[in-house]
């Protein structure tokens, strides 16, 4: 099937952080797959990419009728179609990611398959093996940061590993700015139906409240889709999410949450297993003392998305406000919700580095001292990063971080601790304090 072509009357595509990472794997590896929640941009980054990555054939298995000839015949499907191709909502039809197999392992060449999918794909095709194990590379698109948003992806995460900060004034994100941009995240509307608010004077009411709706009804396709063929109660796993969301980066403790939710401590684990493969949620472990040994503390869990987090903080207590800046967000809330703003920007600009850059979380038990963020590299190389959503920060703000330096030693690189002023400035030695403004990519460079 022949690429589908943008009118030229369509807003241009936006660029996107990860498409150099995406480059560099389709010359090196058979397949790419691209996963990431629905409407993060997948189909557009791939189509927008297609002619410089010879990509001649592509087909949407969202399609009934294409999705249908897929599960019929998925070895036929997938022999027809004239390489280097796109197969776009992979997940829908699992066994052609085994037919993908076959042909990549005959070719024997890169850069064959380009496969998007809005939930995992292929890991229950072989009896829960991968059948693209050693043949693919994963990818994951999230959200719009506010860089890309803004048109100029900024990545400060690498920075962090690359260079120490230097002294500087910048022009600061006010906490209330950062919680409108949390509260309306990255996801992208509808051009047309639901405009986006302007980043300089946030929205009204009525465009926060079509907003919501728009998240209501974004959540529940998702849904839809994620239980389908579980037996999961989709009313069930929408509560699940919304305690979760309305919750970011909380330690995770399975029996506590199960007992609020009224549900079993199983049922829980597979409602957050279906959740985080639908990318609607994900999570940072807990970073080990050693390699070898298991993590001393539960995961914190974060929505895939700071605007599901405004969302279930409306649609589960309803006096909140819509928008930030009004009477009703408590302080420990608002900590939350900025916290979970600078961890997705943190894991959207880690993924786009050739070794992609994780986000865990570390806690020493014994001294009850504790780091929000943990960026670790391929190397094992690590960055702590502390989040104040303040305009200040004093030198008691970086204890935990100074810990974890004596514990890992040469392993760790430096300390961040991330608030909303306006100056970069040593708090420590190798431990920085970084406006926000910084990382959102909004600073004067």
């Amino acid at each position: 099937m022949p690429l589908p072509h943008t009118p030229a009357n369509e807003p241009p595509t936006r660029p996107r952080g990860l498409e150099q990472n995406l480059r560099r794997w389709w010359s090196t590896a058979p397949v790419v797959i691209l996963e990431g929640g629905r409407t993060t941009g997948k189909t557009t980054l791939c189509e927008s990419l297609a002619d410089s990555l010879g990509i001649v054939d592509s087909v949407d298995l969202s399609i009934e009728s294409i999705r249908r000839e897929a599960i019929d015949d998925p070895n036929g499907f997938v022999s027809s179609l004239r390489t280097p191709a796109l197969i776009d909502e992979a997940q829908l039809a699992e066994q052609v990611t085994v037919a993908v197999k076959r042909v990549v392992d005959r070719s024997g060449k890169n850069g064959q398959f380009m496969l998007t999918g809005s939930s995992r794909i292929g890991r229950g095709a072989l009896g829960g093996s991968d059948p693209l194990a050693g043949r693919a590379i994963r990818l994951q698109l999230r959200p719009f940061t506010l860089g890309e948003r803004k048109g100029i992806p900024h990545n400060e995460v690498a920075r962090w590993f690359d260079t120490e900060p230097e002294r500087r004034f910048v022009s600061p994100v006010s906490r209330t700015e950062a919680l409108r941009i949390a509260t309306e995240g990255g996801i992208p509307t509808v051009p047309g139906v639901l405009p986006e608010r302007s980043l300089q004077s946030g929205g009204d009411a009525h465009t926060d409240l079509a907003r919501l709706h728009y998240l209501d009804a974004y959540v529940e396709a998702v849904l839809h889709l994620a239980v389908a063929e579980s037996r999961s109660d989709r009313s069930q796993m929408r509560l699940a999410l919304r305690y979760l969301a309305a919750n970011p980066g909380q330690i995770l403790v399975n029996s506590r949450a199960a007992s609020e939710l009224g549900i079993n401590v199983e049922t829980l684990r597979s409602y957050i297993d279906q959740l985080e493969s639908s990318f609607l949620l994900w999570r940072a472990d807990a970073q080990r003392p050693q390699e070898h040994r298991s993590p001393t503390s539960h995961p914190r869990l974060y929505p895939a998305d700071t605007g599901l987090a405004g969302w279930a903080l409306h649609r589960t207590i309803p006096s909140f406000p819509i928008s930030p800046g009004n009477a009703g967000f408590s302080s420990s809330t608002e900590g939350s919700l900025v916290e979970a703003l600078v961890a997705n920007e943190c894991a959207a600009q880690g993924s786009w580095c050739l070794d992609p850059i994780g986000v865990r979380h570390w806690r020493d038990t014994k001294a009850k001292m504790e780091v929000d963020l943990v960026l670790v590299d391929g190397a094992g190389r690590m960055v702590g990063v502390e989040v104040k959503a303040a305009g200040a920060v004093r030198g008691e703000d970086a204890r935990g971080l100074r810990r974890m330096a004596t514990q890992y030693g040469d392993r760790f690189l430096r300390g961040i601790v991330v608030y909303t002023g306006d100056r970069v400035f040593p708090l420590d030695e190798g431990i920085w304090a970084v406006p926000i403004s910084c990382l959102l990519g909004s600073a004067d460079d």
